[in-house]
């Protein structure tokens, strides 16, 4: 019998659950959380460790007890005991190597070795795809981001373009000069595109202002996203508002690979990517985004697309004439990273690739779609880089 080495309450400081990233921000397993949400996210980390000492002493806490699954909205194909035991050695809290009072990553969390950024011409060009085989219930990362209050998200959606750093604001002009779209909707759309809704089980109470009732979050990967970013959605062409979408396809969600479920991991709730079944190498991963989610961004993508916004180099940043020439086909083999110029127009917004949301679909045609989504470099930059603006008042996210 292997034994066990006891894990007594006193071994959890609480700077092992979550550090501080800038000024009243929590970093923890690649999400910063916006200081609106600081409080309620040290309230759970305190109230968790307070249900351990009302255990005996002598009690041991094992990795499994610091992790359990939240709601009843888990897909049931899914194992509960397989998901927390690769979750728990991820995070470093079990295995060989593992140690159970190990402070949680502040940096992103990915299973290494498992994925790579792959071309896809049909979704906008790039995605994820498997590199080894990868079974049912196997956790590929946490999902990274900067998590806010929902309603937070509608300013920077609809301000966040007023508060970038003016190299970016260039940027961004340059890529609406050759249209007819205005600044405004262009950032939208590309804000709107890197949202993502969290699990209900995820909502915190906005502690500063008074409320104990949990309010919304959502995740915004512009400028926080980990590689998990490009898991695409198995819809081809979701424009609602051309004849031929795909938005409400019947069978989209037994077409997705993983999905995204809520883990309580020592009092804080994480969104989680797991494969739903056994997916082989070469294999691209796509989970459901939901009709919805495409619905919150058709506004803006109709009127930019109508505006001849170019929205493959607004999401990738790829200089167009270069692009085309360097392109051999799409066909072709996907080029090396050194093999493409990237002009860095928006896509610095990301601590990723280039090609971190499934949004471009259709939305542009031809090499030029590949050639510029296919431009992942190599190796990706650090977790957190240089800021892209100036700290602004709600919420102080990176643009």
């Amino acid at each position: 019998m292997v034994a066990v080495t006891p894990m007594r309450r006193t071994m959890f400081p609480l700077h092992t659950a979550a550090r501080v990233g800038e000024p009243g921000q929590v970093r923890v397993c690649g999400l910063t959380f916006d200081t609106a949400l600081a409080p309620a996210v040290r309230s759970a980390q305190e109230a968790w460790q307070e249900g351990l000492s009302q255990r005996e002493p002598q009690h041991a806490i094992l990795a499994m007890e610091q992790l359990a699954f939240t709601g009843s909205r888990i897909d049931q194909r899914l194992s509960r005991a397989v998901v927390c035991n690769k979750l728990a050695r991820l995070l470093g809290l079990h295995g060989d190597n593992g140690r159970l009072e190990a402070p949680l990553p502040e940096g992103p969390v990915v299973l290494e070795g498992a994925m790579q950024p792959c071309g896809d011409p049909a979704r906008g060009g790039a995605g994820l795809q498997a590199t080894v085989l990868i079974r049912k219930s196997e956790v590929l990362g946490v999902v990274g981001g900067y998590v806010l209050p929902s309603g937070s998200i509608k300013n920077l959606l609809a301000a966040g373009h007023r508060h970038c750093r003016p190299a970016v604001a260039a940027r961004l002009a340059r890529v609406v000069a050759e249209s007819r779209a205005d600044t405004a909707t262009a950032w939208s759309l590309l804000a709107g595109g890197f949202r993502v809704p969290l699990p209900v089980e995820m909502a915190l109470p906005l502690l500063d202002e008074g409320s104990v009732l949990p309010s919304a979050v959502e995740l915004s990967m512009l400028g926080y996203g980990n590689l998990l970013a490009l898991v695409n959605d198995p819809r081809v062409d979701p424009r609602d508002w051309t004849p031929d979408n795909d938005v409400d396809l019947h069978n989209t969600a037994e077409r997705a690979n993983c999905t995204v479920v809520p883990v309580c991991v020592r009092g804080l709730v994480l969104p989680v990517l797991v494969a739903l079944r056994d997916i082989a190498p070469g294999e691209q991963l796509l989970r459901d985004y939901g009709a919805d989610w495409w619905r919150q961004l058709a506004s803006d993508w109709e009127v930019a697309e109508h505006d001849g916004l170019d929205v493959v180099r607004l999401l990738h940043g790829t200089q167009q004439q270069r692009a085309q020439d360097a392109e051999p086909g799409p066909l072709s083999p996907a080029p090396q990273p050194d093999e493409v110029v990237q002009e860095p127009a928006v896509a610095p917004l990301l601590d990723t690739p280039p090609a971190a949301m499934p949004l471009a679909a259709a939305a542009s045609t031809g090499p030029l779609v590949t050639a510029a989504a296919r431009a992942c470099p190599e190796p990706f930059p650090e977790p957190y880089p240089e800021p892209f603006a100036e700290p602004w008042a709600e919420p102080q996210l990176r643009c």
